[in-house]
């Protein structure tokens, strides 16, 4: 049976104080201490002011990212908001509806500034979220699995929640599959430090004809100024998003060519690269 949570006036005026900018979280304060909201209502409090900012704020400032980081949007302002209800109980386990999540919004929408999507994605995990929470028939790291492999112009973000998933517990199938290989014995919780690291898209070279079609990505740990460290390779993966039928275990011998991989569309990383986070670009190479 179909789930849809309708708002109650109170929960209504709680959302309308979020959505407004500046935050008037002293006028939800207010509610809040007097009535009792659901936390289905929080959910779909939740999941509206995502959707502000996919719809709304997204597109209309997409190509004006000074809008989207100067307080002057919901977007500016939705970690602090998102921190702000969790701290009133919203449980991110709990659905509105039942065909959305939260955690969906975050995965299709929300691109800009760059960044800010992951670090919603792992508050979320840090406050209780499953990575694995089924909506529709379909885990939310399935969904994401699926649009990290959708092709090979996915965005960042699409990547970095990908991999912020999977140190939370994201796995594929009854067998708990994890479509990543971690080298020299490194955990995939690494990746809750998502800052840390950057990704470079391959293909395979002219000599491997029955992979066209089919890329992977190669994972670096980039957090200091020297020689970056290969820690992860996804398997390869068909670019209409079906995930191949090679061996997850085949790596690149990166101790070719001078360590760098032979068929990187790009060189291999260096810390001056690092143009996703360029604060904590800053913060390592000035030490």
């Amino acid at each position: 049976m179909y789930k849809e949570t309708k708002l109650s006036e109170q929960a209504q005026k709680i959302e309308e104080a979020l959505l407004a900018v500046p935050p008037r979280y002293d006028a939800a304060d207010k509610i809040f201490a007097n009535y009792s909201i659901t936390k289905e209502e929080l959910s779909k409090i939740a999941y509206d002011l995502l959707d502000e900012c996919s719809f709304s704020e997204q597109y209309t400032y997409g190509d004006d990212l000074k809008a989207l980081v100067e307080d002057k949007t919901v977007t500016s302002n939705i970690y602090k908001i998102m921190q702000y209800l969790f701290s009133k109980g919203y449980d991110p386990n709990v659905l509105a509806d039942s065909d959305t999540s939260c955690a969906m919004n975050i995965i299709w929408y929300i691109d800009y500034p760059e960044g800010l999507a992951p670090r919603l994605m792992r508050l979320f995990m840090e406050n209780g979220g499953d990575p694995n929470l089924v909506v529709e028939q379909e885990t939310i790291f399935e969904e994401i699995d699926f649009a990290a492999g959708f092709d090979e112009y996915m965005s960042r973000s699409t990547v970095y929640c990908w991999l912020v998933l999977m140190a939370y517990g994201g796995r594929l199938g009854k067998e708990k599959y994890l479509p990543l290989t971690m080298r020299e014995g490194l955990d995939v919780s690494i990746f809750k430090r998502f800052e840390d690291y950057s990704y470079y898209k391959i293909v395979p070279g002219k000599k491997e004809p029955e992979r066209s079609g089919y890329w992977k990505i190669l994972i670096y740990d980039t957090s200091i100024c020297d020689t970056p460290k290969l820690v992860a390779s996804s398997s390869y993966r068909y670019m209409d998003g079906d995930p191949s039928e090679l061996s997850q275990d085949e790596l690149l011998d990166t101790e070719e060519n001078n360590g760098r991989p032979t068929i990187l569309k790009q060189r291999a990383p260096k810390c001056q690269d690092r143009t996703l986070f360029p604060s904590a670009r800053r913060s390592f190479c000035a030490k």
